[in-house]
């Protein structure tokens, strides 16, 4: 437990020929570039026992591997607990963030957002203000698609993990409800999605469909100077335009 670090990042993740090559058209490189850069963050990738080797192209010290079966409610939450009682006992750290394969981060933008955080108590990320439609939803949580939270309030959810394992609720409204006294920190996202979707309250760029490379450069270079850390990019209805602008994202930022 001697290794220590200011940020460790779990990215929930799962097989399918899109996820597949979003690891390694981007999270191969951003994996890379980190530990190349020797930044005091170590990245994850956190599936089930469905990880293949042969076809994921990743250093086995970067992949966490459980037994828990993918799903959304309960494999999400399961599988982050899973990880950050693995990190309690392997590294001294300051901030978790859990994230998923459909994120492109911004690694200088978010190691200036941590030294923003206070040390303890820290929950932050954007927030989801509405309760999805959901009645028994609570109506104030941070979205799943990525929140930190200081060391002590990891210890606090794998310490509540038998309680909240057994509420059958989206993860990030189960942690929402865990921390519902705590004050959260809202953070700014930027979302590359389909005209048709569910407003997420953060800045967003509509597409439908491929774009040229210098708009997609252009999309990035924006994000980078307006301080942006996290762009969410989720074109649902043809994955293949997500592969086409994180891998435009990528050489652009995190090819050596």
């Amino acid at each position: 437990m001697n290794t220590k670090y200011e940020l460790i990042i779990g990215v929930i993740a799962s097989r399918n020929n899109i996820y597949d090559n979003l690891v390694n058209i981007y999270w191969k490189y951003i994996i890379e570039y980190t530990n190349k850069k020797n930044l005091k963050l170590k990245i994850y990738l956190l599936y089930s026992n469905e990880f293949d080797s042969k076809i994921i192209n990743i250093n086995k010290d970067n992949i966490h591997i459980t037994n828990i079966k993918d799903s959304f409610i309960p494999g999400c939450l399961l599988k982050t607990i899973s990880f950050m009682k693995y990190i309690k006992k392997k590294y001294n750290y300051k901030y978790f963030y859990r994230t998923n394969l459909s994120s492109f981060l911004i690694i200088d933008n978010l190691l200036k957002i941590l030294k923003t955080f206070p040390n303890n108590n820290v929950y932050a990320g954007l927030p989801v203000l509405g309760n999805h439609g959901f009645p028994n939803y609570i109506k104030n949580f941070i979205s799943g698609a990525g929140f930190f939270l200081s060391n002590d309030l990891v210890d606090n959810i794998i310490n509540n993990e038998k309680k909240l394992i057994n509420i059958k609720k989206p993860d990030d409204v189960i942690i929402g409800k865990n921390f519902e006294k705590i004050n959260k920190i809202y953070l700014k996202r930027f979302d590359i999605i389909p005209t048709k979707s569910w407003n997420s309250g953060a800045e967003k760029y509509c597409c439908d469909n491929f774009l040229n490379k210098d708009d997609i450069i252009n999309i990035l270079n924006s994000c980078v100077k307006k301080k942006h850390f996290h762009i969410r990019v989720k074109i649902d209805h043809n994955r293949n335009i997500d592969l086409n602008i994180m891998k435009i994202f990528t050489e652009k930022l995190y090819l050596l």
